[in-house]
């Protein structure tokens, strides 16, 4: 099952990893102390993860940037707008 990592079997912690669980009462729990039979796969698969994961991130920061210029034109913008109505003696 897909569950937020705590750190377990060498998974980074916060990472949405597959782990084997089970379920009580409606609650997950994850099951521990298992072996990895293909540490390999195992690895290629956290590593792929890894890389998605800052690639989402750096997409994310590049969004931010664009969306701080936007706020920056806007703001100037309602502001230009407001002083050009004041020097006509339009107040609002």
């Amino acid at each position: 099952m897909g569950v937020i990592s705590d750190g377990s079997y060498g998974v980074p912690k916060g990472l949405v990893f597959s782990y084997p669980v089970t379920i009580e009462n409606g609650k997950w729990k994850l099951v521990q102390g298992l072996k990895v039979s293909d540490e390999k796969r195992f690895n290629i698969t956290k590593d792929e993860l890894l890389g998605e994961q800052k690639e989402v991130a750096d997409l994310l920061k590049w969004e931010m940037k664009r969306i701080e210029k936007l706020c920056w034109y806007l703001t100037n913008l309602l502001h230009s707008i407001k002083y050009s109505f004041l020097s006509k003696g339009i107040y609002c």
